[in-house]
């Protein structure tokens, strides 16, 4: 896995003018963090023994959800509050449910 990620980075960064450019790195690295942050909340939940992937589909909704309501005109702070309680609501309801 490593040799195929470090493989298309060399590629990538040949290829694409401005792809080893410190924008773009920075960029890479905040798209994955969400992902990493993602998956170590997963590895508590399988841990725990309570496997529930409903976690996703909550975090994918919220997301789009905020970045509709921003492309909307609704105020950053606003959007963001309004997208974190929907996603801490729906997660209350399914760990209720699922417990």
């Amino acid at each position: 896995m490593l040799l195929i990620t470090v493989t298309l980075f060399v590629t990538f960064s040949v290829s694409l003018n401005g792809f080893i450019g410190a924008n773009n790195i920075l960029a890479l690295l905040r798209n994955v963090a969400v992902l990493g942050i993602l998956g170590l909340g997963m590895l508590i939940v399988v841990l725990g023994r309570g496997i529930d992937l409903s976690m996703v589909a909550i975090m994918a909704i919220s997301v789009a959800w905020t970045i509709q309501l921003v492309g909307e005109g609704t105020p950053l702070g606003l959007a963001l509050a309004m997208g974190y309680g929907f996603a801490l609501a729906m997660s209350c309801i399914s760990g209720i449910l699922v417990a």
